[in-house]
């Protein structure tokens, strides 16, 4: 992935973070529940990347990002089609479009139940796992909060996820010159909370 490296202060943070939810929550009215299940598969998710390209900040995003939970053991798998990243650059969206990495795919555990219960929803936390970028895996920890986000149609919460990977770590550098060191990824996953978790 790719993303310009933001210094926020924890206040700076915070406000970011409410601002991303609340433009989420406005494309979400037009968006069915997911499948509840031990194993589920999520509504497609949102990922966002924010970077610099020849001294201008560019944002990359898609709207069909693919998040699995599995409630037996935790494992949260998120999954990139890099084809369905749009820059609205043409000569990047094209070589996106073509193939010019395999999928990003993301193995890690979250434990949604201890974070519901013991209040840690109202405070970030991290999330580590195995990232594999450009055929490169690397272990990585996301930041992560969860909102509650009641909207009448199943959908009764919101995750977020962030993260600020640098380029060489997955041989990026090379492979997408002019752009800076490092990038600023966001995720945001409808998520849903059964009544037993309140």
């Amino acid at each position: 992935m790719i993303f310009a490296l933001f210094l926020f202060t924890e206040v700076a943070y915070f406000s970011r973070m409410r601002s991303v939810i609340t433009l989420l929550l406005m494309f979400l009215w037009g968006t069915s529940q997911g499948q509840i299940a031990e194993m589920h598969q999520l509504t497609p998710g949102r990922i966002g990347i924010s970077i610099y390209f020849s001294d201008t900040l560019i944002n990359i995003g898609s709207n069909k990002l693919k998040i699995i939970i599995d409630e037996q053991t935790d494992e949260i798998t998120i999954r990139l089609d890099p084809t369905t990243l749009h820059s609205g650059i043409d000569s990047l969206d094209r070589k996106l479009q073509h193939g010019i990495m395999p999928e990003v795919v993301f193995n890690g555990t979250i434990d949604l139940d201890k974070i519901w219960e013991t209040g840690e929803r109202s405070r970030t936390f991290e999330v580590e796992g195995e990232l594999t970028l450009n055929d490169v895996t690397e272990v990585v920890s996301f930041h992560g909060a969860i909102r509650e986000a009641q909207q009448g149609m199943g959908i009764n919460g919101i995750l977020y996820l962030h993260f600020d990977p640098e380029l060489k770590d997955f041989g990026l550098d090379e492979k997408l010159p002019h752009f800076a060191e490092f990038a600023c990824v966001e995720i945001l996953q409808p998520i849903h909370i059964s009544n037993n978790r309140h």
